[in-house]
């Protein structure tokens, strides 16, 4: 009897699950997991055989293009048939578009691709004629598959809720292959294949890339579908680009010790991030909360949602270390699909953060064709027009059209008053057109469309506040430090039109700003006069002052919110603690690595970034309410596999929090020490895991560097023990990875 992982097992039973591993059984598709011992039984085998044919880039090739459509296979069982038909097509339409473009294509292609027809049109046509054919036949093929397998349904409903009617999906692929192959072959509801998204954009990537003649189409069919399935990223990502991972395919297998040691920490930091911060706390504490939120209190769903923005990160990005670790031991390398998301100060730089691979595709494929932040067409304004009438039918907030009307009338006076002000609609409109995609793109249903809407509504703003902020900063001190009093303003005629806006907690925030604007700028005046050539140390003593001022003030409304308030006292202690820690944290740290230059104005810089991913952070976990809540349709009751929840039930539920969350918050000291002794561990390994997330890049990339400088066997020991610690924290049930679903 050996140990292994903390359960017990046989040699036998070991050994059968070698042989489940790579059976023809698909089961419930989640055996190949990275958190499974059956896919590191998986991954062993396939590196031992890559020894013998690492060397030879065909035969490298082709074995890896089995053994990821093997993969593939045991986690979506003969849907294996579509992926293969995908990369060969696409593969096809690489070589006809670059032969068209070149004028030596074949035009008995034409005829079997678009019938007689039109392949006489297209043969008496020009080149870029039969480009753009080539290009869009690839488009419509691509997004059929992803919009029929991924959407059906989605957009079926939504037609029927709309108009009344009560259409059926029919999975007529099915029908086909069961007609051929036996009934029972193909399930007759349509099954969403695992990856689907992600090696859908790859092929299209790599067709578009080869029309804009920025590569060129692969020669060696093996080549293209190793770099199209290759397993570690084929279901979860990140999204590559074949001008990034191609050219790998040709150069000589190879492996340094640090390149060894690099791997086995991405490796180790993806499975920590999945199985002691995702899993944990979501299984612990997140799902226990969130799907009723309705019975606990508003602060609680706050800390739950605070809690998910940390889990959904730690299982996205250690499902791509992971990969990348994987990657790199078998000689290629994958791009870094995350940069420490959380320390962005504001949206537009939490997108350049997040999902990288997926932002920088949505751009290039699809924000700039559309436009980009210059120009628009006809098609922008239809896609808005239809996204609009889409979100006002399926959430039926008729209040909607006054919005719809109120920002019509404010852009039409932009290009009216302003020169070049069109350029800035037709930014907005692509922005928007291109989150909404985004969120559709993560799932089909309403909470991902609104969470896009929320997403672009939130970077055009930013968009404008920069330009507001900038012109603050430049015309006069003056107006720069009236802008809370603005804000005031404006919050004062919003809750008086709209009285559900009033919360004492922006009051309170509004009221903390103002008055430590007006203190600032009080005191720059007085440094401005008192400054001169013998007083020059005035200025830096000026943010001692200033430091000292602040903590004065925030101590003030603290102990005004817990006089007067009760519950809202905790925020501001919150917030003064989190900002000093934060400060000094950062300020220490770089002064101790060696920026000892201006100490006070990096203290500054650090306040101030203190507030900026503050905002950002809470901003990002309150629309992922609508993201995390969503999961709620594949939850299931008991053996009979029932859904808990109907699809109606799921779309109101985040309403349900957020109603929480702004009108019952209610705070009290007696409920938050039963929570706190209820949930303390989960609680305790947020903090942790939030608190490394913020830890300076810098100190992880020593500590890297570090155990990279460790003999091997030293470094096989730390793992070791890792490892032991690490299945300590396993959950009672296998929590899927998030993007599994996407």
């Amino acid at each position: 009897m050996i140990k292994l992982f903390t359960s017990s097992w046989e040699i036998g039973d070991l050994f059968n699950r070698f042989l489940t591993t790579f059976d023809w059984h698909v089961r419930d598709g989640t055996s190949l997991v990275f958190n499974k011992l059956d896919f590191w039984i998986f991954f062993l085998v396939v590196m031992v055989l890559f020894s013998f044919v690492s060397k030879q880039k065909i035969v490298r090739s082709i074995f890896l293009t089995l053994v990821s459509l093997f993969f593939f296979y045991k986690t979506s069982g003969l849907y294996m048939i579509l992926l293969v038909i995908s990369v060969a097509f696409n593969y096809l339409l690489g070589k006809m578009i670059f032969n068209a473009q070149k004028g030596t294509d074949k035009k008995w292609h034409y005829h079997i691709l678009f019938g007689p027809i039109i392949a006489r049109f297209l043969n008496r046509g020009s080149l870029k004629r039969k480009s753009v054919w080539i290009i869009a036949l690839s488009a419509i093929f691509n997004l059929l598959i992803l919009g029929y397998f991924k959407y059906a349904y989605f957009f079926t409903d939504s037609f029927n809720e709309v108009f009344g009617t009560h259409n059926q999906v029919v999975n007529h692929f099915a029908q086909f292959g069961n007609g051929f192959w036996g009934t029972g072959t193909f399930v007759e509801k349509i099954m969403l294949p695992v990856g689907v998204s992600f090696f859908t954009f790859q092929n299209i990537s790599y067709v578009v890339d080869i029309y804009r003649k920025e590569i060129k189409p692969v020669t060696n069919f093996f080549h293209y579908s190793f770099f199209v399935t290759f397993f570690p990223q084929l279901v979860m990502g990140p999204i590559v680009r074949a001008k990034d991972f191609i050219p790998q395919i040709e150069q000589p297998y190879s492996l340094t010790k640090n390149d060894f040691s690099w791997s086995v920490i991405q490796i180790v930091k993806g499975l920590l991030k999945k199985m002691v911060l995702a899993d944990f706390i979501v299984y612990y504490f997140i799902n226990k909360v969130v799907y009723e939120s309705g019975t606990f209190p508003g602060w609680v769903s706050v800390v739950a949602m605070i809690a998910y923005s940390l889990h959904i990160y730690a299982d996205f990005s250690g499902y791509t270390d992971i990969a990348t670790g994987l990657s790199r031991l078998m000689g290629f390398k994958l791009k870094p699909n995350f940069n420490s998301p959380y320390k962005a100060k504001n949206v537009g730089e939490f997108w350049r953060r997040w999902h990288i691979s997926l932002g920088s595709w949505l751009k290039d494929y699809l924000y700039i064709p559309l436009g980009g932040n210059r120009t628009g067409g006809l098609g922008s304004y239809i896609a808005i027009l239809c996204i609009f009438t889409f979100i006002l039918f399926i959430t039926q907030w008729w209040a909607l059209l006054w919005v719809y009307a109120g920002l019509t009338v404010l852009y039409l006076f932009g290009v009216v008053l302003f020169k070049n002000f069109k350029r800035y609609v037709h930014r907005d409109l692509n922005l928007l057109i291109t989150m909404v995609i985004g969120g559709l793109w993560h799932g089909a249903s309403e909470n991902f469309v609104i969470w896009g809407i929320m997403n672009g509504s939130a970077l055009i703003i930013f968009k404008y506040w920069k330009q507001i902020n900038s012109f603050f900063r430049e015309k006069s001190s003056l107006l720069y430090f009236i802008k809370p009093v603005l804000f005031y303003l404006i919050y004062i005629g919003t809750y008086t039109i709209w009285p559900a806006a009033w919360h004492i907690a922006v009051l309170s925030f509004l009221w903390f700003w103002m008055a430590m604007n007006a203190i600032v700028f009080l005191m720059r005046l007085l440094i401005n006069a008192l400054k001169s050539s013998e007083k020059r140390s005035m200025y830096s003593s000026f943010w001692i002052v200033f430091f000292i001022t602040l903590a004065l003030l925030t101590a003030g409304v603290y102990f005004y919110a817990y006089e007067n308030l009760k519950y809202l006292g905790i925020i501001p202690l919150a917030l003064i603690i989190l900002m000093w820690a934060w400060v000094l944290m950062w300020t220490i740290i770089n002064h101790r690595l060696g920026d000892r230059e201006n100490f006070y104005g990096k203290m500054k810089a650090r306040y101030i970034g203190f507030w900026q991913i503050f905002f950002t952070f809470g901003f990002i976990s309150l629309t992922r309410v609508w993201f995390k809540l969503d999961d709620a349709r594949h939850i299931m009751q008991g053996d009979t596999k029932i859904r808990m929840y109907t699809d109606e039930q799921v779309d109101q539920m985040p309403y349900t929090m957020i109603d929480q969350m702004w009108f019952k918050f209610n705070f009290s000291w007696e409920y938050f020490d039963q929570f706190v002794e209820l949930y303390w561990i989960p609680l305790l390994v947020v903090v942790i895991g939030l608190i490394i997330h913020w830890i300076p890049t810098i100190v992880k990339e020593k500590g890297e560097k570090i155990f990279m400088a460790l003999p091997i066997w030293l470094q096989m020991i730390c793992v070791s023990s890792i490892v032991v610690l690490m299945y300590q924290a396993l959950t009672a049930e296998q929590v899927p990875f998030v993007y599994m679903l996407f």
